[in-house]
């Protein structure tokens, strides 16, 4: 986790080439995805983003509060991650009325 927060992708590929998981948690509930985001490391981001599942909910709080910037692999984690859980996606939306714009167009917002 600490890799990812400290923006080192070389170390988290590594990490994830030895099979680390990427959907572990933190005491707070982060993902190394979300710690990557929060210190907006583009390059671990990239990284963690398609191979995530986990986190949603906190990921899109993150986002929310930052007001970062919505990349293409954070846009692909959002959308899988609503297939698998429409409730905590819909949830964590409400955080984020930007987003919520942006992905009205999603079969699974409009279930």
């Amino acid at each position: 986790m600490s890799a990812a927060q400290n923006g080192a992708s070389e170390a988290v590929e590594e990490l994830l080439q030895r099979g680390a998981n990427p959907n572990a948690l933190n005491r707070d509930g982060d993902t190394a995805l979300t710690l990557a985001l929060s210190e907006n490391s583009s390059s671990v981001i990239s990284m963690l983003a398609p191979v995530t599942c986990a986190g949603a909910k906190r990921l899109l709080n993150v986002l929310g509060e930052r007001k970062i910037e919505l990349t293409e692999p954070i846009k692909d984690f959002i959308e899988r991650a609503g297939e698998d859980d429409q409730d905590v996606l819909t949830e964590g939306l409400k955080n984020c009325p930007e987003l919520i714009q942006y992905f009205s167009h999603l079969k699974w917002r409009s279930r």
